[in-house]
């Protein structure tokens, strides 16, 4: 009978020296300066979004009198369905 080959026992890798240490930390304290300059900037375009779609428009329900609402809350309130039917439609699929 046969023996499996013996692997040598790994050898730990050396501890990363404090230069490698401190461009890690400059990396990572660099990457989380840019996303919150992103998010920023991603808020700044949501507000301007909101702002310009701020005007009163005529929402008709297939049933129902036709209601007044801002456009922006059409928008998102739409947005979300469109989230929530798309994750529902997933889950659903996922389940077959």
């Amino acid at each position: 009978m046969e023996h499996a080959p013996e692997h040598p026992p790994a050898t730990p890798s050396p501890e990363p020296d404090a230069g490698e240490r401190r461009r890690a930390s400059a990396i990572q304290s660099t990457a989380t300066g840019v996303k919150r300059a992103l998010l920023v900037v991603l808020g700044a375009l949501i507000a301007l979004f909101a702002v310009f779609n701020s005007r009163s428009v005529e929402v008709r329900w297939i049933f129902g009198d036709p209601i007044s609402t801002p456009l922006i809350l059409v928008i998102v309130v739409s947005l979300v369905a469109g989230i929530v039917i798309g994750w529902l439609s997933a889950k659903l699929r996922s389940r077959r």
